[in-house]
């Protein structure tokens, strides 16, 4: 799983960082809650060696939904204000976005 945003990997691995949102779009790729996978800064970079996450939980949310504080926090201390402005810069025109609630399992954690 890509995570392009500066400084989030390392949110991931402290475990401040424990949700995710991805747009929804035909034949998208669609991550399966209870499967591990890895973690990466771009398309073409490598995982990172210290783990993986864990997908616990997926659910589907539409435009006129707006996430609640916890969410944006959980999304890596984001306000929801700025956590909405940050979604809505990378995706100007998502309608359907899958969120994503996951955990960090360390290398050599099963």
């Amino acid at each position: 799983m890509i995570f392009a945003v500066e400084g989030h990997i390392e949110k991931i691995i402290r475990g401040e960082k424990t949700q995710t949102r991805r747009v929804a779009k035909p034949n998208s790729f669609i991550y399966q809650v209870g499967k591990t996978y890895g973690v990466r800064k771009c398309r073409t970079c490598k995982n990172i060696p210290d783990g993986r996450i864990l997908i616990l939980h997926r659910f589907l949310e539409t435009r006129n939904k707006k996430i609640n504080e916890t969410d944006a926090n959980a999304e890596g201390g984001y306000s929801l204000e700025d956590y909405e402005t940050l979604f809505e810069k990378m995706h100007k025109n998502w309608q359907i976005r899958y969120g994503y609630i996951f955990r960090f399992v360390p290398k050599g954690e099963s």
